[in-house]
């Protein structure tokens, strides 16, 4: 074969491939669609008369993960560890959250909800339940759980290894 046809040669495909690549294209452009909507509806959802949104994320963060370093809260709520510091000042002044000792680390004290810091969470919480059991939806139950289960096997797939080396290759990061 010359080096002109080895240039023009189309790799083959496996069996399936021609319906896949439109139902992923589908799934990336519904998914980006619905995390643009979320960027603008979560901040209207996730509200309290006297929190802001960040101090809102952060104690919701605390919620589900427990007792959190000032570093690891800036980390889980993507902001900078300066930004959390003063986000848990703030939230310290208020009573709802508080420092606690690390016995893992006696430099790096643990932010910790109060009980006032859970009760504005579980006020979070069912603002949201209010606002989503009235959400005009035209799916079932079993259309969304099919639906995470389908966006969990894409973004299992995104993080296989042997999927993952492939694409560093190709891009020429063969490690």
């Amino acid at each position: 074969m010359t080096a002109q046809a080895q240039q023009t040669t189309v790799p083959q495909r496996p069996p399936g491939t021609a319906e896949l690549l439109p139902a992923l294209d589908q799934v990336f452009a519904e998914t980006v669609a619905l995390v643009q909507r979320l960027r603008v509806v979560a901040p209207l959802m996730h509200t309290h008369e006297e929190l802001e949104r960040d101090q809102c994320t952060v104690l919701q963060t605390l919620d589900r993960d427990g007792s959190r370093t000032v570093a690891d809260i800036g980390e889980d709520c993507g902001i900078t560890r300066n930004q959390a510091q003063k986000l848990v000042k703030v939230l310290q002044k208020m009573d709802l959250v508080e420092m606690v000792d690390n016995p893992e680390n006696k430099r790096a004290k643990l932010v910790e909800l109060t009980e006032a810091g859970s009760e504005a969470v579980r006020a979070l919480e069912a603002r949201e339940i209010e606002l989503l059991t009235s959400l005009p939806l035209a799916a079932t139950p079993a259309d969304l759980r099919a639906a995470a289960t389908a966006l969990a096997a894409v973004r299992n797939a995104f993080g296989d290894a042997t999927w993952q080396k492939l694409l560093n290759n190709r891009n020429g990061n063969g490690k």
